[in-house]
């Protein structure tokens, strides 16, 4: 039989449905044929000649395969396997020539086989790496040793030679231009390349973060007057704490913190002050006419509220002005009030030794708590002529 001059293995994508798939070139045994089956993972395997799944058959007209034949798998293969047929004549020459005479059929099929045999060879180093003929004679297409390739990756040095490389030293790397680029012979994280979705929770951890790594620009906005604190009483994730600025401090509470300047302010405002009291009524003159020497007259209330200037929130002092008018003696006679511990304090006194009138005024100083609204006073009679007296407020200390 003549040989086309091409030849190259067949191959079919199955369908599910097709059994029949033919070779078109010529062969000269049914044992000349190797069918494969490639799955869709891409693992081959070799069907047997027989009846049955995983063999196939092999016909053709008066079996005769010199045009080819048709190959019938036992049993259909669905989408994504693929089936080839090659050609596989087996090596060496099976005519014996005796004599001069040479038979013309058993030479033919010799030279056919030869042909075929050949042409197995051109398609198995058709599927090699070659390097072009217009290459240096001298480069070696040798790898070395199987003990200095082992665990390595086939490679080439800078001049083209045959080598080994380091699997961590070559191989094929596709940069997307997206996580990862390259410049040059570097291969580098892509400017952004690394989101969220690529860090494992948990993964970044305090050791793993320089000093001074976490800028203010990368925490967080704050809330206008806020700053990061922790007021819960006990541990706790750290949380936005309000900053209040009340000169007053009147909304000042456990679970906020006030500025600099509404500190200074209130601080500033406890500072004691003299403040003029007007319109306070002095018209009031206790008068006592007692002859009991060292007994106290009645108790003579001031209020706090008859004046205006008096914050008695704010109170610590009020300065009362004492006027006392006796008409003669040889003791003594006093104006006394009392201190908030009870002690008594001295205001003003009037004395002259002798049967004539005299009077005595001084503004005094009695210190009070806040929120206080009155003060008594009392007088002592240290004579037996009659005796007056007149209070009046005329400023307070308060903050």
């Amino acid at each position: 039989m003549a040989l086309s001059a091409d030849y190259e293995p067949e191959q079919y994508a199955c369908n599910g449905s097709t059994t029949a798939f033919p070779a078109t070139w010529g062969f000269f045994n049914t044992t000349d044929l190797i069918v494969t089956l490639t799955d869709s993972d891409g693992d081959d395997t070799i069907l047997a000649e027989g009846s049955g799944a995983g063999k196939y058959t092999v016909t053709a007209p008066n079996n005769d395969y010199s045009s080819g034949a048709t190959i019938t798998t036992g049993t259909t293969y669905a989408s994504g396997n693929q089936i080839t047929i090659e050609r596989s004549v087996p090596e060496g020459q099976d005519l014996e020539i005796v004599g001069d005479f040479i038979p013309a059929e058993p030479l033919e099929q010799a030279l056919d086989k030869l042909a075929a045999q050949i042409q197995q060879v051109g398609d198995e180093v058709g599927r090699t790496l070659t390097i072009p003929s217009t290459d240096d004679p001298a480069i070696t297409t040798q790898l070395p040793n199987a003990t200095t390739r082992a665990g390595k990756l086939a490679s080439f040095d800078a001049l083209g030679n045959a080598t080994v490389a380091d699997p961590v030293d070559s191989g094929t790397i596709l940069v997307d231009d997206v996580t990862i680029e390259q410049d040059g012979q570097t291969l580098q994280v892509k400017d952004g390349g690394i989101t969220t979705a690529k860090l494992y929770d948990g993964d970044v951890t305090t050791a793993k973060l320089d000093d001074e790594a976490v800028t203010l620009a990368k925490m967080a906005d704050l809330g206008d007057m806020k700053v990061i604190g922790n007021v819960s009483g006990a541990s706790a994730t750290p949380a936005e704490v309000a900053i209040i600025d009340d000169d007053t401090l009147a909304t000042a509470t456990d679970t906020n913190i006030p500025t600099a300047e509404s500190v200074k302010a209130y601080a500033d405002a406890l500072r004691p002050k003299y403040v003029a009291v007007t319109g306070y009524d002095s018209g009031a003159v206790p008068s006592d006419s007692q002859t009991t020497i060292n007994t106290y007259a009645t108790a003579y209330t001031l209020s706090l509220l008859e004046g205006t200037g008096i914050d008695t929130d704010r109170i610590t002092c009020i300065h009362v002005r004492c006027r006392m008018y006796n008409q003669g003696g040889t003791l003594g006679n006093y104006v006394q009030a009392s201190f908030p511990t009870g002690n008594q304090i001295l205001l003003a006194t009037a004395h002259n030794g002798a049967a004539t009138s005299m009077g005595a005024e001084g503004i005094c100083q009695v210190p009070v708590n806040s929120d206080t609204t009155s003060v008594t006073l009392t007088l002592e009679i240290g004579a037996t002529p009659a005796l007056a007296c007149e209070y009046e407020i005329v400023g307070v200390t308060q903050i």
